[in-house]
């Protein structure tokens, strides 16, 4: 990333640039885009293409749109019905990207991007358990996809794939500890002092933190009371702390000390309804406030709404939020919602 102007770094000032496409799928308010640099070094889009015109078409397929001029560069096929997950993943021990999908009868197609192959992954879950998030870690020279069910009664799932010959399955896993409440996100948690990788489930209630080979517990959070719907969560490092931020959407922000097992921070919105929240650099954070229609910038180093960006395009609109590179406008923002368009903002004081 390249941060050229200080005053975008300290106090960004967001607004609407331009929609992107207006054939999202804005039924879900799943991830379902994400952005990646491909082998051309061209920044692209993975998004659903949805025909608004013909909204029955059982014609599922993910476009690959150049973010430099809106345009297509190739559509990938194979999903029979509508997507829940688009996410993309990068392996910087091999320098591969991979793109993993998943759609409502729960098929999983797992394409590496570098070699134009796949792996498909069928009845993951029974067809009423839907996939609600999918993970990829890269580790030891292995690869592992971390499969999530918004059920209570299917226990999350961590796959052993193999890429290095053929695209295969070398090995499944389940986390027996995850039956009994939906998973909402995934994450991640590396322990560098154990060496250790930790799978994190947020979900409604609570939120279980797990090592991902022997199952093993490390500490699991219960919310049950305070905020009960928790929707995503990110690891951050700071002051040489490992630190797991929870958003939920009843207007709470919680920090908690992965090292420590104790909550460090609260953050109370009042009669906000959040719905996911991203780092933006290591000064702050970015969250969506649905009731109040606007984006809200957040010091990490205070704990304090700094900037709260009110967005007339928000209403009915913002369900996911991605911080993005984009090659013409530098550091930006894209949202995609179910009103069938993903939208950029970007910084006023540049543009």
């Amino acid at each position: 990333m390249n941060f050229e102007d200080e005053n975008f770094i300290i106090n960004p000032h967001f607004k609407f640039k331009e929609i992107i496409s207006d054939k999202v799928e804005g039924y879900s308010v799943s991830s379902l885009f994400d952005i990646f640099i491909d082998n051309d070094e061209e920044v692209i889009l993975a998004m659903p293409y949805f025909d608004i015109k013909n909204p029955y078409s059982k014609d599922f397929n993910i476009s690959l749109i150049r973010l430099k001029d809106n345009k297509e560069k190739m559509k990938l096929k194979g999903h029979i019905a509508r997507f829940k997950v688009i996410k993309c993943f990068y392996d910087k021990y091999t320098n591969k990207k991979y793109l993993v999908s998943s759609d409502r009868k729960n098929k999983v197609i797992i394409w590496d991007i570098n070699n134009n192959y796949n792996i498909v992954l069928e009845n993951i879950f029974d067809y009423d358990n839907y996939i609600n998030d999918l993970l990829m870690l890269f580790i030891n020279n292995q690869i592992y996809l971390v499969i999530a069910s918004l059920s209570v009664n299917k226990a999350t799932k961590v796959i052993n794939l193999d890429f290095s010959k053929e695209a295969k399955i070398n090995s499944i896993i389940e986390l027996s500890e995850s039956h009994g409440f939906p998973k909402f996100s995934l994450s991640y948690w590396l322990n560098e002092k154990s060496n250790t990788y930790y799978i994190i489930q947020t979900g409604k209630n609570k939120i279980l933190i797990t090592e991902y080979q022997n199952k093993e517990k490390y500490a699991e959070i219960n919310t049950s009371n305070e905020y009960p719907n928790n929707i995503s969560s990110l690891v951050y490092k700071k002051y040489e702390n490992n630190f797991l931020l929870i958003c939920s959407n009843f207007g709470l922000l919680i920090t908690y000390d992965l090292l420590n097992k104790n909550i460090f921070k609260k953050i109370k919105i009042e009669k906000a309804y959040l719905i996911n929240v991203i780092k933006w650099n290591e000064n702050y954070f970015v969250t969506i406030d649905a009731n109040k229609k606007s984006i809200v910038l957040i010091d990490m180093n205070c704990y304090k709404i700094i900037n709260l960006v009110k967005i007339k395009e928000i209403f009915g609109h913002e369900r996911f939020l991605r911080k993005v590179r984009h090659p013409i406008y530098g550091e930006a923002l894209i949202s995609v919602g179910n009103d069938y368009k993903m939208k950029l903002y970007i910084d006023k004081n540049k543009y």
